[in-house]
């Protein structure tokens, strides 16, 4: 559900409407499922699948490095996912551990698209993101997507992927500072 508080703002509905409406336009065993989203008394909500496992985040604050046969299995599914989301215009602009999560029988599904551009057919951003605002999670991006760049492309989901595997194999995030510049 979208908070009250939030749902009364246009900028935050916006955001969790279209987020809603980038998950209803994948299907793919990999991506988590959007089964409904609506408005009920003026509470928004969104109902997706039920993943009975942990986040890919959870199983590294557990215990640290996973092996590097369950990190490639997970990355695999997760890198077929993207594809998907490629193919339908959509960059996720948030890949990070927090956002995989695993099903009992080690189903690898992308979740959380809230920060999900859809490209027009002019390359441009339909995110509704300002010119020069940074999104993502500072450990995973890639520069340009750092930088606020606008025309961010399927490459800084590659980059994105690639920091989460160094962080599933190593233990550790790639890049570690002070502040998130």
């Amino acid at each position: 559900c979208l908070p009250p508080k939030y749902s009364q703002k246009d900028k935050f509905r916006e955001r969790f409407l279209r987020e809603a409406r980038a998950v209803a336009r994948l299907n793919h065993p990999n991506i988590i499922q959007g089964i409904d989203v609506g408005d009920s008394n003026g509470v928004h909500y969104f109902a997706m699948e039920y993943i009975d496992g942990p986040t890919d985040g959870e199983l590294l604050k557990r215990g640290g490095a996973l092996d590097e046969k369950r990190a490639i299995n997970i990355v695999t599914q997760i890198a077929r996912a993207l594809q998907h989301a490629f193919n339908h215009g959509i960059i996720h602009r948030d890949i990070k551990p927090d956002n995989i999560m695993l099903t009992r029988e080690g189903v690898a599904k992308l979740c959380d698209l809230g920060l999900a551009k859809l490209q027009t057919k002019d390359d441009g951003d339909a995110s509704g993101t300002k010119p020069g605002a940074s999104m993502g999670t500072p450990y995973y991006i890639a520069r340009e997507q750092a930088r606020g760049e606008q025309n961010v492309h399927t490459r800084a989901d590659i980059y994105s992927l690639g920091s989460s595997f160094y962080h599933m194999v190593a233990g550790e995030v790639p890049f570690v500072g002070q502040s998130a510049a």
